[in-house]
Order: C-alpha cells, then structure tokens, then sequence
C-alpha cells in the first residue's frame, strides 16, 4: 500500500531539513541563513536571497530555503515586524515622535509639491524607519538562532545514532535505485562503494 501524499511531503520536508550524510554545522548555518532572511523585510524576494546567501557560504540550499518558510505574511505582519518595531526598534533607539497628520499631508499631495512633501515625510519618519529596521536585524538574529541551535543539535544527535536506531531505510547505509539498477554502500568511514 501506498504511503499517504501528506506523509510523503513531510518525509521529504524532514529530508530537506535534516539531509542525511551532511555534516551538522553547515546544515544549522543554511537554517540560520535561511530563518534570519525570511524574517527580514525582503517582501518577496526572501528565497531567491536565501539561495544566494547559502552559495555564497558554501552550505546546503534546501535547509536554508524551507527555513525562510518561517515568515509568511501574516507571521511578518502580525508578529515579526510589530515585535521588531515596538518591542525592540524602539525601546532601543527612541525615535522622537512624528509631528504631521498622514491623512491630511496625502490629501494636499500633489505632484508640483510631491518633492516637498516626500522630503518632510522622509525628515519625519527616517529614525522610526531606522528603528524599525534595527529592531528587525535583532528579531531577526534570535528568531534565526532559535531555528538553527534545535537543527545543529538534532543533525548531531543523528550523526552519533546509528542508521537501525533513526528509523529510516534510505539512512541505513546502503542505497538502492529503483530496480536491478545500482546498489551502493557506504563503509564506516563514509565512503560510497
């Protein structure tokens, strides 16, 4: 019988997450990379970033890429950016308060005083928008820490068990394609016959 699909996808997300064979460290780095990206307000572009991100330090990309599945809109809207911005941007920098009401400065925009208009808001606003972005930077790093110590943990735990003990056949050291292919096997030092 068949394995359900809901069961299969999660295998392979577990798979993707904690890849067999792959050394701990650089696995947690990916998750960290991956967590600290999707966090950030990248709006739209946190996996294209976290791929490069993991080229660029040399580590696996599918841990980094599930790992940026962290931040979804309402997690960012809802959770990571009012934590970033009130809990923590501006207790940290104290931002002096904002002095305009928007509704009114919008309604008398036009485009012959648009620069004028844009320049006060951007006066106005820009040490709450570096409030924000630094209190991102912070939620960020410990949301991303949080992802990553549980993974290099978990990698470390399954390097030290033994194949029999994790409970997955594709992990119990030999590898066979489907059919009279090929079969392989790996000797205790990790060497692929």
């Amino acid at each position: 019988m068949q394995e359900p699909k809901f069961r299969r996808m999660l295998r392979r997300y577990y798979r993707d997450v904690f890849p067999p064979g792959q050394k701990p460290f650089p696995v947690a780095m990916s998750v960290f990379l991956g967590a600290f990206i999707g966090v950030l307000p990248t709006l739209g572009i946190a996996i294209p970033l976290t791929w490069i991100a993991t080229a660029v330090f040399r580590v696996p990309k599918a841990p980094g890429i599930v790992a940026s599945f962290i931040a979804t809109p309402p997690t960012l809207f809802f959770f990571f950016y009012p934590l970033g911005y009130f809990a923590v941007g501006l207790p940290l920098l104290h931002p002096p308060p904002i002095h305009f009401d928007f509704l009114k400065t919008f309604g008398e925009l036009t485009l012959t005083n648009i620069d004028d208009v844009g320049a006060m808001l951007w006066n106005s606003a820009k040490a709450h928008v570096l409030a924000f972005f630094a209190g991102m930077s912070v939620v960020a790093t410990i949301s991303a820490s949080i992802c990553a110590v549980p993974v290099y943990v978990i990698m470390r735990k399954k390097q030290h068990e033994p194949a029999s003990e994790v409970g997955d056949p594709e992990l119990s050291g030999s590898v066979t394609t489907r059919g009279p292919v090929a079969v392989s096997t790996e000797d205790e030092t990790g060497r692929v016959s």
